[in-house]
This record gives C-alpha cells, sequence and structure tokens, in this order.
C-alpha cells in the first residue's frame, strides 16, 4: 500500500487468538502510527486514546497498558514489549520484526476473541508487507 495524497490514511483489520497476551508483527515500509486494540477488555477503560495502544511507545513493565492510571492503568499508552519492539513513525524499516503486548490483558478477554490493528500512512508513507506471528 502507497500513499501520495495528503493527509493521514487509516486502515484497521482484526485477527482472532486466545491466551496469547504477546504478540509479533513483521513488517516492510514506512509508516507513521502503529496502534491495538483489545475490545471488551480493561484497555477500553486504561487507555487515554479511546481504547487504542500505542506501538511506537515502550509498555510501562506490568499490568494493564493506559495513560489512565484512575482506571487502574499502568501509565502508558505503549504496547511496544520493549524500547527495541517500537515501531516509530516515519522510520523505513524491511522484514522488521516488533513485539507487541497487550499486558496482563490477552485475546481470550477481547469481545470474539479479536485484536484490532490500526495503521496510520502520510503523504509518502508505504507499507508492502505486513504479517502478524
Amino acid at each position: 500500500m502507497n500513499t501520495s495524497r495528503s493527509g493521514a490514511q487509516y486502515f484497521t483489520f482484526a485477527f482472532r487468538r486466545t491466551t496469547m497476551a504477546n504478540f509479533t508483527v513483521r513488517l516492510t515500509g514506512k509508516v507513521s502510527g502503529f496502534f491495538v486494540a483489545a475490545p471488551g477488555t480493561s484497555i477500553d477503560s486504561t487507555s487515554g486514546t479511546n481504547g487504542w495502544i500505542d506501538g511506537s511507545t515502550t509498555y510501562g513493565g506490568a499490568g494493564t497498558p493506559g495513560s489512565n492510571t484512575g482506571a487502574g492503568g499502568n501509565g502508558s499508552n505503549g504496547c511496544a514489549f520493549t524500547s527495541g519492539d517500537r515501531i516509530i513513525d516515519g522510520t523505513n524499516y524491511s522484514n522488521a520484526t516488533f513485539t507487541m503486548t497487550l499486558g496482563d490483558q490477552n485475546g481470550t478477554d477481547a469481545t470474539g476473541n479479536n485484536i484490532l490493528v490500526r495503521i496510520k500512512l502520510e503523504d509518502g508513507d508505504s507499507l508492502t508487507a505486513l504479517s502478524i506471528e
């Protein structure tokens, strides 16, 4: 997928897994945002971004991801398992792998066991290969 339009474009897809809190993303291309949601889990209320957590930010290290600490979040909307797993906006990657985490939540807790992924593309971004492993 390549975009030469002005303004951001987003595409969202779902994958289904049970008893999974961590998953690997393999991608080739350059994106301007990578976000994950697990509808029906506590992340819906702990996230400071309407249920989405951010693959460019490192996971807070324990508990449920989310900046809303009053709702039980760990203080970070990040879902990159380590700092080396962050998908940095505007960086070109070639067959790179990244581990994302739902923290103490998992696919079994998500509605229909569905995990959502949303990718943001800006002018000049492209995505030529993507897999969830």
